[in-house]
């Protein structure tokens, strides 16, 4: 396997990792979700549109994909984002992580439900190793958890599937750079709309737009490029395998800024849902979503 790709993709998923610690310190400074979610990808934009330049992708979009990049970034930039930002204010970050991580099951279950599709044994076993897990993570009598929460995660879980299922399938002539740099911009300008009309947005405070900055620049716009020289190197499949670790990075990154503990309840549970996103990632290539975030 090729190892700068491998790192590449490595260094891709502690990016994405971080912006569950971005968000939360964001969150102590008094900074709402669209606040975040605003200048994240108002600066993102920016730099995405650079890198489009400077590796000459930056031709207009046809009408087709103009109305495909609408709808993806209704739906996994603007929607997903915030059921999992708004989640995230009530959850613990390392159990957040493994909750938001479980749309892989949910593409199954719905290709099941509603495409018919024929689910393979390694499939079956991947649903029920997910099911499993996040219930002998959040089955506890002595701990109890925001029902709001972990259902704002889930919602955010299952708005990513139904995004895969409907509209990565049509936007595979796009490249993920292109798809990611034109959905963010789309969502910037329509978060920046939304705050000038309601007068919602806040003006962080220098260490907010520090913490904003760094969530712009390793969670999104860096964790993107390195994502798709990843790809490039060594496929998207290899690539979807690699990334499994991101939730990894996230609840390590967790323990570290916060202090946060799992019980071994919990890491039973955790370890359960990962095995099951290996499994599934080993058994078939993943749909690529086209670079659209899930969060």
């Amino acid at each position: 396997m090729n190892r700068k790709g491998t790192l590449a993709v490595l260094m891709a998923a502690a990016g994405y990792g971080t912006a569950s610690i971005f968000g939360k310190l964001a969150f102590a400074q008094g900074l709402d979700t669209y606040t975040v979610l605003t200048i994240r990808y108002s600066l993102a934009a920016v730099i995405l549109w650079g890198y489009l330049i400077a590796t000459r992708q930056h031709r207009p979009l046809d009408k087709k994909n103009r109305q495909l990049v609408f709808l993806a970034a209704l739906l996994g930039n603007i929607l997903v984002p915030i059921l999992y930002f708004q989640g995230l204010q009530r959850l613990p970050i390392s159990l957040f992580a493994i909750l938001s991580y479980t749309y892989p099951s949910f593409v199954i279950a719905f290709s099941w439900l509603f495409l018919k599709e024929k689910l393979q044994p390694y499939q079956w076993t991947s649903l029920a190793l997910t099911m499993t897990g996040c219930a002998v993570m959040y089955w506890s009598r002595q701990i109890h958890y925001d029902l709001l929460g972990i259902f704002l995660a889930l919602g955010a879980s299952v708005s990513y599937s139904l995004y895969i299922l409907g509209l990565a399938r049509n936007m595979q002539t796009l490249s993920p750079a292109r798809a990611m740099t034109y959905t963010i911009s789309a969502a910037a300008a329509a978060f920046i709309i939304y705050g000038a009309v309601t007068g919602a947005l806040r003006p962080p405070s220098p260490t907010g737009w520090a913490l904003l900055g760094g969530m712009a620049i390793f969670s999104t716009a860096a964790a993107s490029i390195a994502f798709f020289t990843g790809i490039q190197l060594i496929g998207p499949s290899r690539a979807a395998l690699i990334s499994t670790v991101e939730p990894i990075f996230t609840i390590v990154l967790a323990m570290l800024v916060f202090n946060e503990t799992i019980t071994g309840q919990q890491a039973l549970g955790a370890g359960l849902v990962v095995l099951a996103l290996l499994i599934l990632h080993g058994g078939t290539p993943r749909i690529d979503p086209a670079g659209v975030e899930r969060k």
